[in-house]
Parts: C-alpha cells; sequence; structure tokens
C-alpha cells in the first residue's frame, strides 16, 4: 500500500534567546532539561505550541517522546500484537518524559498534559512530584500513591516512607539505623529486626518473588540497596 499522509515533528528554538542566555542547541534529553530551566530562570516559557487544539497538543507531546522509548515502529508493533504490555519499562520511561517537563510547559498545555498522565495512572490526584523506584515503580509524592507498572499498589504508611527513602538513594546503601530514623524508631525498639520487617512487607507488595529480591537488595552488614 502507498501512504497517503506523513507527518514530522519538530521543535524551533529562538538563536537570539538562546544567544541572550549562553545556551547551545541540546545534544541530550539532559541539556534539554538544562536548556529550559536557566531559561525560565531568566523569565522566558521555555516550551510553546503554535496551535490551540487539544488534538494537536496531545499529538505533539506523545507523539515526539514516546516512539523515542518504545523503539519506533518495532516497538509499536510490539505493543498492538500483544508482544508487550502497555505499561512496560518502556512506556513508564515515556511518561516520566513527560512528567520531566511539565514544570517548563505553559498552563493550558500543562492541563492537557497532566489529563493524559491521571487517566494513564488511573488516578484523580495531580502528578506532580514523580518518583522513580527502579524501572517498574513510580512514586506520586503528591498523593502518596505507589504505582507498579502502571497499576496502583497499596502500601502502609511505614511501608510508603520505606521506598522513598531507598528510591530516593537509589543505588546508595541506606543502613538500617537511618531507615529506623525515618520510621521514627529507637534504639530501645529493637529496629533491625522491625527495619527487616518491614523491608520484607515492602518486598511482597512489589517483588515478583521476595524471596529473590531484585528491586530492594540487602547488603549484608551495611542496610539495604534499592537497585535503580
Amino acid at each position: 500500500a502507498v501512504p497517503i499522509i506523513a507527518v514530522s515533528h519538530g521543535i524551533y528554538y529562538n538563536e537570539d534567546l538562546f544567544a541572550a542566555n549562553g545556551l547551545s542547541v541540546p545534544a541530550t534529553w539532559e541539556e534539554l532539561l538544562a536548556a529550559a530551566q536557566k531559561l525560565k530562570d531568566a523569565g522566558v516559557i521555555p516550551f510553546a505550541n503554535g496551535t490551540k487544539d487539544a488534538w494537536d497538543i496531545n499529538e505533539v507531546v506523545m507523539m515526539q517522546l514516546i516512539p523515542s522509548d518504545i523503539g519506533g515502529y518495532e516497538g509499536r508493533m510490539a505493543y498492538l500484537n500483544g508482544e508487550r504490555c502497555f505499561n512496560d519499562a518502556n512506556m513508564v520511561e515515556a511518561f516520566q518524559r513527560i512528567q520531566d517537563l511539565k514544570p517548563f510547559l505553559p498552563d493550558e498545555l500543562l492541563a492537557r498534559v497532566e489529563s493524559v498522565l491521571r487517566r494513564t495512572y488511573r488516578t484523580r490526584q495531580p502528578l506532580s512530584g514523580l518518583l522513580r523506584a527502579g524501572p517498574d515503580v513510580l512514586i506520586n509524592q503528591a498523593s502518596h500513591e505507589v504505582f507498579l507498572r502502571g497499576a496502583p499498589v497499596t502500601l502502609r504508611p511505614a511501608e510508603y516512607t520505606l521506598l522513598v527513602l531507598l528510591a530516593e538513594r537509589a543505588g546508595e546503601i541506606v543502613s538500617a539505623r537511618t531507615i529506623a530514623e525515618a520510621l521514627g524508631m529507637s534504639e530501645r525498639d529493637r529496629y533491625r529486626e522491625r527495619v527487616k520487617w518491614h523491608v520484607w512487607k515492602l518486598r511482597q507488595s512489589l517483588e515478583e518473588d521476595p524471596k529473590h529480591p531484585r528491586l530492594i537488595i540487602t547488603e549484608p552488614g551495611h542496610g539495604y540497596r534499592l537497585e535503580p
């Protein structure tokens, strides 16, 4: 078959604004966010859209970012034929990028992005302050909600606090004493056993096999580490 339409999306930038703020063209996602922050600090709205139509705003944001994370055409077909799940790590990464952009969007565009994110994560709460805990877990710190591969997970307050602590220091070893202090325990509470119990409960909620954890790792004699 012969395609009857083709669409290409791109980003235009203002050379004068870049020059005035000492910016060069970003080559990575991190450089793009850093440039956006510098423009915002200078009182400039970093991103804008040339049309007010809702469908176009959503398409530009979604169609620009998602293909880069899911693997282009091949990735799209893998979702359509059922080989991949729509809430897998690649799709989560795509929505995380949208979350990264939120501080730099105009109010109208931000509202539409917020609506898309709420529908995706099945929540009516604002999705601000998202924190990733490994490839499959997202924490909405504004509402204290946790999502495992896109599905909501109910955690008790102590396990939620523990997860946030480990996620904020992902890749680092967090001692049992540090965890105990975050959970309001003292030396007299036999905190090591209590911390161990809370870690076990958290693993039961998030790990496929809690007895052989791949997300929350025990470092014998040192503490616990969340695998990024």
